[in-house]
């Protein structure tokens, strides 16, 4: 069964050719943004999917 003809695809209305939007909070105490990227990748590809990720840090001041 392909992805597409996934039952929960249909019943949630899911397209999981469509790139997953990832936001990940870069000053959320862990200075290492780049093992967060690595982490997120590395999960996108084991799952297959494509995906674009954001990056966002606390306001300066």
């Amino acid at each position: 069964m392909s992805r597409l003809e996934h039952p929960a695809a249909i019943r949630t209305g899911i397209d999981f050719a469509s790139p997953l939007q990832c936001v990940i909070n870069a000053a959320s105490g862990s200075s290492d943004t780049q093992a967060k990227r690595e982490m997120v990748e590395a999960a996108l590809r084991v799952g297959g999917r494509r995906g674009d990720l954001l990056f966002c840090a606390a306001p300066p001041g």
